[in-house]
């Protein structure tokens, strides 16, 4: 359990940086751009590709720049280094947070017109980034019907009371540029598996009230 507790704080640690100044100057670089889109365009492939920008359509880049390929490459990962830094500071993002990774000796309208992309962006961006962390499928929903079964047999004909019950999942991501899909799974229960279903889950709510100090969690509740 101390191990455990350990590995908690180091993530929470790693994963909410102190926010500090970064020199971005290769940002100055988006005052030649084509255009606002082609700016926007910039931090999408930058968000896309995080991962990997070795894979970022450079091509791309020094067009709606007019800048070289080495340039090209240092502007995506500024860009990338920015999306991030601001992302994982634990801070809302504003156009004052993201001032604050940027070098001095950028442009002024540059750092606000990245920072509104950043800032409009930011709730789909940070969803992507939670939901591709390594994790177990996710429970989104659940629904319930009962059900009257017939079942015939030689003497009489009755009806059984069944339970449907539809669980609708968040999947593991498999793609890094892609949120996860949902699927809904239902499955028929009788009143007896019911029952054991119950039971195993008010036994895993008691042992959750244990870990987390909750003496409110009763065996009659």
């Amino acid at each position: 359990m101390k191990c455990n507790k350990i590995c908690w704080v180091s993530s929470i640690v790693s994963y909410f940086p102190q926010p500090k100044p970064m020199p971005m100057t290769h940002l100055n670089h988006i005052s030649t751009a084509v255009s606002k889109q082609a700016v926007l365009d910039l931090f999408e492939q930058a968000m896309r590709h995080r991962h990997n920008l070795l894979v970022a359509p450079l091509k791309a880049i020094e067009e709606n720049f007019g800048i070289k390929t080495t340039e090209a490459s240092n502007l995506i990962h500024d860009a990338s280094d920015l999306i991030r830094k601001t992302l994982e500071s634990g801070r809302e993002v504003t156009l004052d947070t993201v001032k604050e990774f940027c070098d001095p000796s950028v442009d002024p309208k540059i750092v606000k017109l990245v920072g509104k992309i950043i800032v409009r962006h930011a709730p789909t961006w940070k969803a992507v980034m939670a939901q591709q962390r390594i994790a177990w499928p996710r429970l989104l929903d659940m629904e319930w019907r009962v059900d009257m079964k017939s079942a015939s047999q030689a003497v009489s004909r009755m009806s059984v009371p069944t339970v449907v019950l539809g669980l609708t999942v968040e999947e593991q991501p498999d793609n890094a540029n892609i949120m996860p899909k949902a699927q809904t799974v239902n499955f028929e229960l009788s009143r007896e598996a019911l029952a054991t279903m119950l039971g195993g889950l008010k036994q895993i709510a008691e042992q959750l009230g244990k870990l987390s100090g909750d003496g409110s969690t009763k065996a009659g509740d």
